[in-house]
């Protein structure tokens, strides 16, 4: 199955066109120049796997979370190269999209790090340390009523 793959979501404008055996890549830093860059991207991509639109078997685009004017952009070109050529649209979820590319990589370094106990959030609904001592009372600091007024 050949597919155009397009992300907009970030400063980042990439296109990946691709089957089941092979991908070509395309990424620039376009920052806000996702319209200006995005469709002469595509047709480098295709154009770089020699295929020509009608080739394709379906459009996915990146469908956030990232910048809104960016998604609409990815989206807005995604659903007319996927109409025009009567082909399957796909969001993905860029999240998604990252965890996949990443599930198949060794795990860092660091990923024997366990967190301390400073780096932990202290349990919740545990009775207070007897060693810490009593806890200040909410009239100490000038909270609460006592017999009716302030205190």
């Amino acid at each position: 199955m050949r597919i155009l793959a397009l992300d907009t979501s970030t400063e980042w404008c990439s296109v990946a066109v691709g089957d089941a055996g092979a991908w070509l890549e395309r990424s620039e830093h376009v920052g806000q120049a996702h319209s200006e860059r995005l469709l002469p991207m595509v047709d480098a991509a295709l154009a770089a796997a020699q295929w020509a639109p009608v080739d394709l078997d379906a459009i996915a685009f990146g469908c956030g979370p990232g910048s809104f004017t960016g998604i609409r952009i990815g989206c807005a070109v995604a659903q007319g190269l996927a109409f025009a050529l009567d082909r399957p649209l796909l969001g993905v979820p860029t999240l998604e999209a990252i965890a996949a590319r990443d599930r198949d990589r060794p795990q860092r370094a660091n990923a024997e790090h366990r967190p301390t106990e400073s780096e932990r959030e202290p349990p919740r609904n545990r009775a207070p340390d007897a060693a810490a001592g009593p806890r200040p009372r909410a009239a100490a600091h000038g909270y609460g009523r006592a017999n009716g007024r302030r205190v």
